[in-house]
C-alpha cells in the first residue's frame, strides 16, 4: 500500500507498509539504506509496516517480501518506486541534547489536580486537562517552565498506567480536544509539555493482548506468553509486559502521533525494563527528548537517553536530610555519577525529593519549617 508520509522538524516520518503477511521476512531498501537490507517491516495491528525519519530528497524504495520484489502503486524508475519529500534542507537535531531541556520542571498527576469528587485512594476523582490549562498562568509564574503528565489515555484506572487506547485522551480528562488545546496555551506563555509513555507494559484489557490470549501468533509476539501465565509489571496481572522487539515499530507510530500533536518531549514510564538500544532506536526516530524512570542505577541507559528519573540520588537524599546517612557518604554516590555518567545527561536528569511513587518528603521528613 502507499507509504504515509508525516511532516515536521526539518524532516520527514515515512511510514512504510504492507497488507500482504511474509512467511518468513519483509524489507524495505533502497537509497536511503544504500540499496542493502537493514530495515525491516513489523507487524503493526492492521499491517506490516516501519518508520524512517528522512530529510527532503529524492528517494528509491521497494519492498522484499520473503526474497520477492513487491512494489506500491505510482511511479516506477528501475524497479523501484519513487518518493519525493520536497523542501529545504537545513540541519536536523538529532540525538541526545548536550544541552539543559528544562529549568523546572511541574509534575502533574492528572486525576488529582483539582479534585472534583471525594473517593478512596483508588477512585477516579475528577482532575481533568481543563482545570490544569486554567492554572498554566500560575505554573508559570513559579518559575516552571515544563509540565509533566502523567498517563492520559484511556485506561483501566485511576492512574491510567494501564492504558486501553494509546491514541485517545481518556474522556474524563476532557478527550483530545482538552488536550488541543491545553497544548496551544502552554506553549503561548513559553511551558513545554511532557508525557508519560507507560510502553513497558499495555493494560490487560488492551485489545492487543486480548487478541493475543486467544491465541493470535502475531499479536503473541507482543508480549510474553507462558501457557495460562504471562510477564507483567511488578507482577500485577492488570499490566502486562509489552516485547519491543516485536512491537516496536507499532510503539514508535504512538510516539510519533503525540510528537505530531505538540508533545516536547516524553518521560518514559519503567524505562529499566526496556532494553536501551530501543530507547536509543524510539530517541533517534522521534527526534524528541526522552526522560527515562529509572529506580538504580542508569549507567546502562546514559547513551540511550537524555536522562533519567534519578531515583539514585533521590533515596540516599531523602536518607541524607533525615539524618540518617553521612555528608561523606552522600557526597561518594554524587561523585560516582559524577564520573561515570555523561554531563548533558546528568543535567537532564531529574532531582527530586518525592514523585507520585514515593511518600511525600514532608511525611518522610517531617517539620515543614525545619
Amino acid at each position: 500500500m502507499p507509504v504515509t508520509i508525516y511532516g515536521g522538524y526539518g524532516l520527514y516520518f515515512v511510514r512504510f507498509s504492507l497488507r500482504v503477511k511474509p512467511r518468513r521476512v519483509a524489507f524495505v531498501i533502497g537509497n536511503f539504506t544504500a540499496f542493502m537490507k537493514s530495515i525491516e517491516l513489523e507487524f503493526c495491528g492492521d499491517d506490516y509496516c516501519a518508520y524512517v525519519a528522512l530529510p527532503p530528497g529524492r528517494y528509491l524504495y521497494r519492498y522484499l517480501v520473503d526474497g520477492e520484489v513487491v512494489l506500491d502503486d505510482g511511479p516506477v524508475e528501475n524497479g523501484y518506486n519513487v518518493l519525493l519529500l520536497r523542501g529545504s534542507l537545513r540541519r536536523a537535531r538529532l540525538g541526545i541534547t548536550r544541552r539543559r531541556l528544562f529549568r523546572a520542571v511541574y509534575g502533574i498527576f492528572v486525576d488529582r489536580f483539582e479534585c472534583k469528587r471525594v473517593g478512596g485512594p483508588r477512585d477516579r476523582l475528577g482532575g481533568d486537562l481543563e482545570s490544569i490549562r486554567r492554572r498554566l498562568g500560575y505554573i508559570r509564574s513559579m518559575g516552571f517552565d515544563a509540565i509533566y503528565l502523567t498517563p492520559i489515555f484511556r485506561a483501566m484506572s485511576y492512574h491510567r498506567y494501564d492504558v486501553l487506547d494509546y491514541l485517545s485522551v481518556d474522556d474524563d480528562l476532557g478527550g483530545n480536544r482538552a488536550f488541543k488545546k491545553l497544548v496551544r496555551d502552554a506553549h503561548a506563555i513559553g511551558v513545554r509539555v511532557i508525557l508519560d509513555m507507560p510502553i513497558h507494559h499495555t493494560g490487560s484489557e488492551h485489545p492487543a493482548f486480548k487478541r493475543a490470549l486467544d491465541g493470535d501468533p502475531e499479536y503473541s509476539r507482543w508480549f510474553y506468553i507462558y501457557g495460562d501465565d504471562y510477564e507483567k509489571f511488578m507482577d500485577v496481572r492488570r499490566m502486562p509486559k509489552l516485547n519491543v522487539k516485536f512491537a516496536g515499530e507499532w510503539v514508535k507510530g504512538i510516539m510519533l502521533h503525540w510528537s505530531l500533536m505538540g508533545v516536547d518531549a516524553f518521560r518514559i514510564d519503567v524505562g529499566a525494563g526496556i532494553p536501551p538500544w530501543y530507547l536509543w532506536d524510539a530517541r533517534q526516530f522521534v527526534n524528541k527528548p526522552l526522560i527515562a524512570e529509572v529506580w538504580g542505577d542508569p549507567f546502562l541507559w546514559r547513551n540511550a537517553v537524555d536522562g533519567v528519573m534519578n531515583y539514585q540520588v533521590w533515596e540516599p537524599l531523602i536518607k541524607f536530610l533525615s539524618g540518617n546517612l553521612s555528608a561523606e557518604d552522600f557526597a561518594q554516590i554524587l561523585k560516582r555519577q559524577l564520573a561515570l555518567l555523561p554531563r548533558p545527561f546528568l543535567l537532564n536528569s531529574w532531582l527530586f525529593i518525592d514523585t507520585h511513587d514515593t511518600p511525600r518528603a514532608i511525611t518522610v521528613l517531617g517539620d515543614a519549617e525545619k
